[in-house]
């Protein structure tokens, strides 16, 4: 097939991006009502940070896990009521959906090995499964209310920023143990004798590390497109410190290494020099609290070998190994204190007293090998759709996308030593910055203008070659 140029085509090519924009415009098609739904979700947020900064089950008085329910129906009726009265998109990238199948697999998993452990399906139905259902609805919410209005991501971002400086500071204090900061802030964290290491808002050393890890992402992540300003440099230095100061040792190279090497090429990427001089004076600020308090960090110090928390670790994968050859194709079903260490000495099987402190042995007992394979394919999707978002998206989309990326490679890494995806830190927080470099009304229309550019000049070079004698089609 031949093309040829006209004036009515390249009119309707010259048009065609102006009227898309304008016939996806937001506040006209929701008539001013798209601001109550971004506040919606928003309500979503704050559940989501209260749930990763606080012991939320006895603030609520032991009614803490039946809230979840309700903020997961009202995020999937926010979705549905913006798509029926307005139009809005439903999206649902493979992050989302990948949640939602392996939820399903976890009820099927838990109802084919109940006949043999004597479970109900209760048992299959605690925070240890619904937790990626909470995710999942958390993250639709948050795409939709991104979709609306581009000022989402601003005010999300400062608002988990503000959350994680003050659980960084009462880390601090507990650290170097000012102000009774110590019996204030008690998290559920067993402190070994004569250490401590600090909580901050959260209930475990390592969640609050993370917690560090996503402070240095989330300010670090612009260095993809531009320099830093002074302000956030020095969030960064602070978000390490709390890393520091929160001795988890897997932190160190999973958040720590991770967020210097990676900011490092980024810079390498514009000007070599100053990368070296980067990489210098990053070390030695890490080195500087170090240093001047080594009393301060003994844990996060001290060698692996002999240690208590590590050697229980061992004993409790070697205890796993039974559970994992019993069942090796569809597992043994999800076990509430086999993944989120419930410790419920009136479970029916003998593996309840066993806690996997470890996301993919973990996966490989309860699930058997088909949880495998669907836990890769999630990991996989996850990476190429934050990765195409870098490539393709728009700059705040991108930067958002190499948050992702940073704290999806942190995750796996802290995978070897937690069941990460259960804590609502690190769960709730990952699935808010995964949904918020989904794009936005208007970074769509801009990008299907950019189809728009590829069609004419798919039409030119067709005209061209026409010339020579040769026709596409």
């Amino acid at each position: 097939m031949a093309y040829r140029t006209t004036n009515s085509t390249r009119k309707r090519f010259a048009g065609m991006g102006q009227s898309r924009v304008d016939r996806q415009d937001v506040s006209k098609r929701t008539f001013g009502y798209g601001s109550w739904f971004v506040a919606w979700s928003f309500l979503h947020v704050l559940y989501a940070l209260f749930m990763s900064t606080v012991y939320y089950d006895i603030q609520f008085k032991g009614y803490g896990w039946a809230v979840t329910p309700v903020v997961v129906i009202s995020s999937l009726l926010q979705v549905s009521l913006g798509n029926a009265l307005f139009r809005l998109p439903t999206r649902v990238p493979w992050t989302v959906f990948g949640l939602f199948l392996f939820y399903g697999y976890t009820l099927t998993s838990g109802v084919l090995a109940n006949a043999d452990f004597g479970r109900n399906l209760g048992n299959s139905l605690g925070w240890h499964t619904t937790c990626l259902l909470f995710y999942g609805a958390t993250s639709l919410s948050v795409i939709q209310a991104t979709y609306i209005n581009e000022r989402n991501r601003d005010v999300v971002k400062w608002t988990i920023i503000g959350v994680l400086v003050l659980s960084g500071l009462v880390g601090l204090l507990q650290n170097f143990n000012v102000a009774n900061a110590r019996n204030i802030f008690v998290g559920l964290e067993k402190q070994p004798p004569g250490i401590y290491r600090p909580t901050g808002l959260t209930n475990y050393p390592s969640q609050l590390g993370f917690q560090g890890m996503l402070g240095m992402a989330m300010l670090g992540s612009p260095l993809w497109f531009r320099n830093l300003k002074w302000w956030e440099w020095l969030g960064i230095a602070f978000f390490s410190l709390v890393i520091l100061s929160a001795q988890y040792r897997s932190m160190y190279y999973a958040g720590i290494g991770l967020c210097v090497l990676a900011f490092g090429f980024f810079i390498w990427r514009r000007d070599r020099a100053q990368s070296v001089i980067f990489s210098i004076v990053a070390l030695c600020i890490i080195a500087l609290p170090i240093v001047a308090f080594p009393s301060k960090f003994v844990y996060g110090l001290r060698g692996t070998q002999n240690d208590p928390a590590l050697m229980a670790r061992q004993l409790a994968w070697k205890e796993a190994e039974p559970a994992i050859m019993l069942r090796p194709a569809t597992g043994i079903g999800p076990d509430g204190s086999l993944i989120l260490a419930t410790g419920n000495a009136n479970s029916p099987d003998k593996y309840s007293t066993t806690v996997i402190d470890n996301l993919y042995i973990m996966v490989r007992a309860c699930y058997g090998w088909v949880g495998v394979v669907l836990a890769g394919a999630f990991v996989v999707t996850t990476f190429l759709g934050l990765l195409m978002r870098i490539l393709l998206g728009a700059p705040a989309a991108a930067s958002w996308a190499v948050s992702g990326i940073l704290v999806s490679i942190s995750i796996l890494f802290f995978s070897l030593t937690g069941n990460s995806l259960v804590y609502t830190t690190v769960g709730c927080l990952a699935a808010i910055v995964f949904s918020l470099s989904s794009p936005t009304w208007r970074e769509e229309a801009e990008q299907m203008q950019l189809t728009d550019q590829f069609v004419r000049f798919r039409v030119a070079v067709a005209n061209g070659l026409r010339k020579l004698g040769i026709n596409i089609g």
